[in-house]
């Protein structure tokens, strides 16, 4: 069996434009949710993942060091009155994007769903936590996202808060203290380590799963871990199987 190498990466690792602190979120979340998927999987079923001790290990690493850098990068504010008062006012937006998320009809998502959303959009576990200033910079970085693939265009922040949080980040950026301290930038050096590992880690869950059905990489159930879904039915699959040849 070999796969094609027509791979899209899952949206998690084609946010390069985001800044680190918002694609280590988005990867935590993804992390997360394939955790809780996969929990659900029977054993010996075909799509639960193989490798989940080197996945879970390389998720935890990137979270420690993440949350390390919290501490060395929230200082960014400064002596600013207006970057404090930005990244104040970011965090009561980021928590009007959960609060919107979770305020959607039940009637009009499923639980599942819902997940999905919030993990798209950094909410690891669908959990709000702590808001600190570098978590709230994250969020909303990427909250900004033009790839985040949301199932129904009604279940996306809306356009309002986008606004606003375009706003407020532009004030911050603005205002904010760019100067690098060596202990800021050993955490940031760590913590950039650990995610281009766990991004390898998540495209190797992606190859399993598609490799787990016929369906490949437009398998439905993808969502479900926070991947994408090639839409186009039209193309050929991805998974070519190779006859035997007989001598």
């Amino acid at each position: 069996m070999v796969l094609s190498l027509g791979y899209v990466f899952p949206a998690t690792l084609r946010k390069r434009f985001l800044m680190p602190n918002a694609l280590s979120l988005s990867a935590i979340a993804q992390g997360r949710l394939i955790q809780i998927v996969d929990d659900g999987k029977a054993a010996g079923a075909r799509d639960k993942l193989i490798d989940r001790a080197e996945f879970d290990a390389r998720l935890q690493k990137l979270d420690d060091s993440d949350n390390s850098t919290a501490l060395t990068e929230s200082n960014r504010a400064g002596g600013s009155a207006a970057a404090r008062t930005a990244l104040d006012a970011l965090k009561v937006l980021a928590r009007d994007g959960y609060n919107g998320i979770a305020s959607i009809p039940s009637f009009t998502i499923s639980d599942g769903q819902r997940l999905e959303v919030f993990t798209a959009y950094g909410w690891s576990s669908g959990n709000i936590g702590i808001i600190n200033d570098t978590r709230a910079l994250g969020l909303c970085r990427l909250a900004l996202a033009d790839d985040l693939d949301i199932e129904k265009p009604e279940w996306e922040y809306s356009a309002a808060l986008k606004s606003a949080i375009t706003a407020q980040l532009a004030i911050f950026e603005a205002n904010a203290d760019d100067r690098t301290g060596g202990e800021r930038m050993a955490a940031t050096r760590a913590r950039n380590e650990d995610l281009d590992l766990f991004s390898i880690s998540l495209s190797k869950a992606w190859y399993f799963l598609c490799s787990a059905t016929d369906d490949t990489d437009q398998w439905p159930e993808l969502r479900r871990y926070g991947f994408n879904v090639r839409k186009d039915r039209s193309r050929k699959a991805a998974v070519v199987v190779t006859p035997p040849v007989n001598p």
